[in-house]
């Protein structure tokens, strides 16, 4: 049996735990909002309780968007390439730009006008969402993607991934984060590595033999190990360049080892959680994750409804702090979820997803029959 086709077989069970992942990372991309959008870093002093509270928090939760990206790769290795789904996430992507950039309209007439709307339908152009547009690019490489992770051996795989982590987290460890276009992951090139890595966990399981127990403990360490070696690194910033030092900020982004490293380990030890039966919640929760993501960083709903107005939170005592900051992340991420079935209730009125895969078939059947003609 192909490599292939053991991969298909192997995801034709769903696995709830990369499911209950993608629910976990995009609650905490909610939490880092509301700690940097909402004002809350930036308002913080330095040297209090607070300050070295809200810092873990994003240092634990700053993993978040690698491991969304791991399982692009994690799930989308062994099956179908359709470009009917990335189409689909265009519209998805398209009718939330358009839907509130619109009730903002309606709202506030004279803030919002009517050329944004119009330009909200095309977000890739305008680089809207950059997550989204990201990944548009990384989808038509996933064909060439999937071919590599098929096709190369075990070690191959092992020793390329190695030395492509080890010269792209380096480089731009010591560079900015910008060299090769990284852009501390904000690109489309670190989606692709990251994809690859989800891939060859996907295959081959590398961590496999690491007890969930001693992976959790890692994953801890990871954590606290980050936190402190980026007051370390502040510390020398400040004395020698000052606190604005780009290098100052290295420890903390996309593309940072340690962050890489904490999200391998956390798609490794949810990848291995099996549930009873269909857990409900998960199932309910897991397709909605992306629509959370376009509704609360949409740039005019996260300007007037995030953006600064959680700065006050500074001013209670850390454990209120804390639980403010969860529980707000909490509502945020059940508000956009429900709102987003209503949206996904809608797409299956108007048959948007079968549709768009019927016109694929059609399209492709041309297409072959023609070059059968030729």
């Amino acid at each position: 049996m192909g490599s292939q086709s053991l991969a298909a077989n192997t995801k034709a069970e769903r696995n709830y735990g990369i499911d209950l992942l993608r629910i976990v990372a995009m609650f905490m991309i909610c939490v880092l909002h509301i700690l940097g959008h909402g004002g809350i870093l930036d308002s913080i002093k330095p040297g209090t309780v607070n300050y070295y509270v809200a810092l873990f928090l994003e240092t634990a939760m700053i993993c978040a968007v690698n491991c969304y990206a791991m399982i692009s790769g994690f799930v989308g290795f062994g099956r179908r390439y359709k470009v009917s789904n990335v189409i689909y996430l265009w519209l998805q992507t398209a009718f939330y730009a358009v839907f509130i950039f619109a009730v903002f309209k309606i709202v506030y007439p004279d803030a919002v006008k009517l050329k944004w709307i119009a330009k909200a339908a095309f977000p890739v152009l305008h680089n809207d969402y950059w997550y989204f547009s990201a990944y548009f690019g990384l989808f038509f490489f996933m064909p060439l993607l999937n071919f590599i992770l098929n096709n190369l051996s075990e070690k191959k795989l092992r020793v390329s991934l190695f030395c492509i982590i080890v010269v792209f987290t380096g480089a731009s460890f010591f560079n900015k984060g910008n060299v090769f276009s990284l852009n501390r992951g904000y690109s489309t090139i670190w989606l692709v590595i990251l994809y690859l890595v989800g891939g060859y966990f996907a295959k081959y399981q590398p961590l496999k033999k690491i007890k969930s127990g001693a992976l959790a403990l890692i994953i801890f360490s990871l954590v606290v190990a980050t936190y402190i070696l980026q007051f370390a690194v502040k510390a020398v910033a400040a004395r020698f360049s000052g606190e604005t030092a780009w290098w100052s900020n290295m420890i903390i982004n996309y593309s940072s080892p340690f962050v890489f490293l904490t999200a391998a380990f956390m798609l490794e030890i949810f990848s291995r959680l099996k549930f009873k039966g269909k857990p409900r919640l998960i199932a309910f929760f897991a397709p909605l994750t992306f629509g959370v993501y376009l509704i609360h960083d949409h740039e005019y709903f996260s300007s007037n409804v995030i953006c600064g107005r959680f700065a006050d939170f500074v001013s209670y005592n850390p454990i209120v702090m804390t639980l403010a900051i969860v529980g707000t992340a909490i509502c945020i991420y059940v508000g956009c979820s429900l709102i987003d079935y209503l949206r996904l209730l809608l797409f299956k009125i108007l048959k948007v997803k079968p549709t768009l895969e019927k016109l694929e078939n059609k399209l492709k059947n041309k297409i072959f029959k023609e070059e059968g003609n030729v």
